[in-house]
């Protein structure tokens, strides 16, 4: 029997920044009936992937999924049923398509489509772990359709809890996330206050040492010319400015380090709040298109693989930095000192920072974590200052912020929801 052939569909949208892309429904083209029995084949254009050119993507499935060499071993459960991939049967294309979208929209997580390979969605998830959703028809020309989710790279954790439900969603499986569910017990709330531990005795430590130990070991990876040294100085970062993993008086104390250029120089050489805020005010993590699936060759395969993991590295490091503001903004703010923290630097934050976060409103849909971390960051500023709220007003906050939840709306559900708070916050606030 003859491979079949599936008809194509392609959708074409002309944007430029800041207007937003397309849907992820339109992106994500419908699977088509799987009825008919002559093979022909599509090629996709072949032009990088670029912000500034309109976005052409088809979703077609005119073969089995191809096995490479270098493709990850497919693992099969007690119970026969694999754990990365699913013959759905039954159940027209356009509609495995619809709901694979829909899955991806309400896990916030990020998709661009294979330069190559039509039927390749590369995806990364909130805890940058990456991966592929690929659709096929079955070999041997059998009924039904074929969807695999493939790991690329990132937390294993993470990857198995969004794979098992795109793959669920595929066959109609309906399943809701608990907000909390990949955040343990203890790091949603400082471990002193579960009731097992309210009795027990807390050994006094010397509060003048443990911010400068913490400072020393974040500096000292921070300064690093590794690569990993520095993400983990900034994941480093990111756990000393929040209260939940860190006593609160070291969290204070970090958290002026990151917001006031001189609050940590008088003592120390390496100046946390330039570092961070250097991070913050450029503009160049994007998630691009590139898949091990474009390659063809061991060789460009590796070459792929080098430009995936920069790409990563900057979008993960820029992430970071902006999960440090937040964390510094909100700490200081729920204890009321941040308006006095701010003011002796007021000028740069309305020169530097606002219009940078209000950028990553405006471009959103390429970058759409840090938009969310954009959208809390400008809510906070706002409560704080009149003259930061009067200077979002100046901007143009409201339209980006509708930008921003457009896209959430359509793509990511993580940013609909920031975007429509800030938004209410700021009606309240001007």
């Amino acid at each position: 029997m003859q491979p079949v052939d599936m008809p194509s569909l392609i959708i074409s949208s002309h944007n430029s920044r800041p207007h937003p892309l397309p849907s992820l429904n339109q992106r994500f083209i419908a699977f088509n009936s799987l009825t008919q029995a002559h093979s022909t084949s599509t090629d996709l254009p072949t032009k990088p992937y670029s912000a500034s050119v309109s976005l052409v993507q088809l979703w077609n499935i005119d073969s089995p999924l191809p096995r490479r060499p270098f493709d990850l071993p497919r693992l099969e459960l007690v119970n026969g049923v694999s754990s990365t991939h699913r013959v759905v049967m039954g159940v027209s294309a356009d509609i495995i398509s619809n709901r694979i979208s829909h899955c991806l929209q309400s896990r916030s997580i990020e998709v661009r489509f294979c330069q190559k390979r039509s039927n390749v969605a590369n995806c990364r998830n909130i805890e940058f772990s990456r991966f592929t959703v690929k659709g096929g028809g079955v070999k041997n020309g059998e009924e039904g359709v074929h969807v695999e989710v493939q790991k690329i790279c990132g937390d294993s954790g993470s990857f198995n809890r969004d794979c098992r439900s795109i793959l669920n969603a595929a066959e109609g499986i309906t399943s809701f996330k608990n907000e909390s569910e990949d955040i343990p017990l203890y790091q949603r709330r400082p471990a002193l206050s579960m009731s097992f531990l309210k009795n027990v005795k807390v050994q006094e430590l010397d509060e003048e040492k443990a911010l400068a130990d913490e400072l020393r070991v974040t500096s000292d990876l921070l300064s690093s010319k590794q690569c990993e040294a520095i993400i983990l100085g900034m994941e480093k970062l990111a756990i000393i400015t929040n209260p939940n993993k860190i006593r609160r008086s070291v969290a204070m104390a970090a958290s002026r380090w990151v917001l006031c250029p001189t609050d940590n120089v008088k003592k120390h050489s390496f100046n946390l709040h330039k570092y961070v805020m250097s991070l913050l005010v450029t503009d160049e993590n994007r998630f691009t298109d590139l898949s091990y699936d474009d390659a063809s060759t061991t060789s460009s395969q590796n070459n792929i693989a080098v430009m995936i993991a920069f790409d990563d590295h900057a979008a993960r490091l820029r992430n970071l930095g902006m999960i440090v503001l937040f964390n510094a903004l909100s700490l200081l703010s729920d204890e009321g000192q941040l308006s006095s923290v701010l003011t002796p630097h007021e000028g740069w934050y309305m020169i530097e920072l606002l219009p940078q976060l209000i950028e990553d409103l405006q471009s959103a849909a390429y970058h759409l974590q840090d938009a969310c971390y954009a959208c809390r960051c400008l809510s906070i500023l706002a409560n704080s200052s009149v003259n930061f709220a009067a200077r979002m007003e100046e901007l143009g906050v409201h339209d980006a912020l509708c930008i921003a939840e457009e896209v959430g709306m359509r793509e990511f559900a993580l940013l609909e929801q920031d975007a429509g708070m800030c938004l209410r916050s700021l009606i309240t606030t001007l």
